[in-house]
């Protein structure tokens, strides 16, 4: 209504701006094909380096737990024949090969192929309870913890054991992201297509570039002190489970992994 004068656009007007438009949307078009592409060609290559260090490390676990056995073996031989219960040296040797022996089933877990866990419907809340206390011991005094779950979840299909697993190690990274006093929050809530979990510390954060390889196996930013398996096992059972791992972070102000798990079918 506050229009002074009126414009009639002719025809030839008309037909450069659809012409303009067609080209500007063939380019659009364009540029969401080649992202996708790239996208698909990055999940893709990931899947596959996952694979092939997967077989890599089901292989080295298998003879690593062969040459264990014999050095626990001639451990408890040699602590059950020390004279007068010194069996101090012969302790720290068989608690070395218990670390040992677990970095070896983190190897296992992170390579079984998904049809030889055993998959049962859970309640996401009930685990995270039952490994609460776990998770306290592994914190040092000065973190604390929170948990909290939303009533109601939908139930989940999963193996337990590895669903157990996903919880501590998230917990275990988040613990050495935070070397002074810190927050770790464990909180369950609703996903539109099933169950969220969160695991949040108030860690250092990470930059972009280590974001982009945090789920990498044997990437690890913890120099002699890491094994970098343990993110890259949460998002080997957690995909393996048709699930989805995020993680958002900030470099100083601490990081949240997101892993969202699909709603068990009746």
């Amino acid at each position: 209504n506050d229009c002074a004068r009126e414009r009639t656009w002719d025809v030839a007007e008309i037909e450069a701006l659809r012409a303009a438009a067609g080209a500007l949307g063939g380019v659009i078009e364009r540029d969401l094909s080649i992202d996708a592409l790239r996208e698909s060609n990055e999940r893709l290559w990931q899947a596959r380096k996952m694979e092939a260090v997967g077989r890599l490390a089901a292989g080295l676990a298998h003879d690593l737990r062969n040459y264990l056995t014999v050095v626990v073996g001639y451990g408890t031989f040699i602590r059950e024949r020390l004279p007068g219960g010194d069996t101090g040296d012969a302790d720290a040797l068989l608690a070395a090969a218990a670390r040992v022996g677990d970095l070896i089933d983190r190897l296992l877990a992170f390579s079984r192929p998904q049809d030889t866990v055993t998959l049962e419907v859970l309640d996401i809340g009930t685990v995270i309870r039952d490994v609460e206390s776990v998770v306290r011991a592994l914190l040092p005094e000065a973190h604390t913890l929170s948990v909290s779950v939303s009533p109601g979840l939908d139930p989940v299909l999963l193996d337990r054991g590895q669903f157990e697993r996903v919880i501590v190690n998230l917990a275990l990274n988040a613990r050495d992201a935070m070397p002074g006093p810190g927050t770790l929050g464990i909180l369950a809530r609703p996903d539109p297509a099933g169950v969220a979990l969160e695991v949040a510390d108030t860690g250092m954060g990470m930059d972009e570039a280590t974001r982009a390889r945090a789920f990498e196996p044997f990437f690890t930013t913890k120099a002699g002190q890491g094994t970098g398996l343990g993110l890259s096992m949460v998002y080997g059972i957690v995909t393996g489970s048709g699930g989805s791992v995020d993680l958002a972070t900030v470099p100083g102000a601490g990081t949240t992994v997101t892993v969202c798990l699909p709603r068990a079918q009746a």
